[in-house]
């Protein structure tokens, strides 16, 4: 009657640990950050603030593996160039690795609903070599029709075809702009699914404007 009481404990203990969490979450791609940039160095500002661009982007609760929606925030203002301030919410995101690219439109009143998007390595992804190599650009308005594919890059999961995410190709630094260090800050990309190459290029195609 004990070895049998034991045993009945021992099978209760083990099926409490191998019992699933209830209600635990699935990991979500996410980016978050701050810092000064100068985004145009023809036309640095003429303050001493560079650009300053702060964003937090979380893949939507339950989304599917063939869909960028996200959820976040996004507070641009650029001073150099064509200077902008504005608000904007994040309604896509896709992480591949160390890079985010991140989309969505102006929420504040003045020019509410214009797009945006935004391009973001995380250099400390790197290691030691890597840190204070974080890098951002963001367009606004009609240049987010500037960072179409243009084929000059070989895609990396679509090749010879470069991809697009959030809108955005895969690699903006192609020759024809600089994609400037952060001189001050930080930027934190987190990658949960690092080896779904095919999951991300379902999802290379959404835009800002697709989502809205």
């Amino acid at each position: 009657m004990k070895s049998f009481s034991k045993m009945a404990l021992l099978a209760a203990v083990g099926a409490t640990v191998v019992a699933p969490t209830v209600g635990a979450e699935t990991p979500r791609d996410s980016a978050r950050g701050g810092g000064q940039v100068l985004l145009d160095p023809n036309e640095p500002p003429t303050t001493g603030a560079l650009d300053t661009i702060a964003f937090t982007a979380q893949r939507e609760r339950g989304a599917t593996d063939n869909s960028g929606l996200a959820d976040g925030q996004l507070q641009v203002n650029r001073r150099s160039g064509d200077a902008v301030k504005f608000h904007g919410v994040v309604e896509c995101l896709i992480v591949v690795g160390d890079k985010a690219y991140i989309s969505g439109t102006q929420s504040n009143q003045e020019g509410e609903g214009t797009p945006f998007e935004l391009y973001i390595v995380d250099g400390s992804a790197e290691g030691e070599q890597g840190r204070g190599g974080d890098q951002a650009f963001v367009w606004y308005g009609a240049e987010t029709e500037t960072n179409e594919p243009d084929q000059k890059v070989p895609g990396q999961y679509t090749p010879p075809f470069e991809d697009s995410y959030c809108g955005i190709e895969e690699d903006p630094a192609d020759g024809e702009r600089q994609i400037p260090v952060v001189a001050r800050g930080n930027y934190k990309v987190n990658d949960t699914n690092p080896s779904s190459p095919s999951s991300r290029k379902s999802r290379s195609t959404r835009s800002a404007l697709s989502l809205r």
